[in-house]
């Protein structure tokens, strides 16, 4: 039993990493920088099904680290953006366009439309791995 145990904890240490986030182009240090996790298809860019999901304080403007631990090896999309009048949801002018930066994984490019999850995916797959998300305006792309 204590043997099953101890291979248990160390298949599961060995199954889960940390994802560290590299949030770049800040352009000011007010409200919050917002990353959402996602593992499935239908599911992404649906903020209440992000496997994970959280708001982060901007300490500077620039870029910042952002790191997710114990994050199970997968196939997963992330999207970010900047709350910065901190309203917890990326606003949009009346025909839907993004007014605050925002960004994906694998650096998709998402001026007239909404990006698919597999051009955004990523294969999370060791136990330390970087990933560099620049934040775009929707006026400059």
């Amino acid at each position: 039993m204590f043997c099953f145990s101890l291979l248990s904890i160390f298949y599961f240490s060995l199954s889960t990493g940390n994802l560290s986030v590299e949030i770049q182009n800040i352009d000011s240090a007010n409200g919050n920088i917002m990353l959402a996790v996602f593992e499935k298809e239908q599911d992404f860019l649906i903020d209440e099904r992000a496997i994970f999901a959280k708001a982060y304080s901007i300490p500077q403007k620039g870029s910042m680290l952002i790191s997710i631990p114990a994050l199970p090896f997968g196939k997963y999309a992330i999207a970010v953006y900047h709350d910065a009048n901190n309203n917890q949801e990326l606003d949009k002018n009346m025909f839907g366009v993004p007014k605050e930066a925002y960004g994906f994984s694998n650096n998709v490019r998402s001026k007239w439309r909404a990006p698919q999850y597999k051009e955004a995916q990523i294969n999370f797959s060791t136990d330390q791995q970087k990933l560099i998300i620049p934040l775009k305006q929707w006026s400059k792309q």
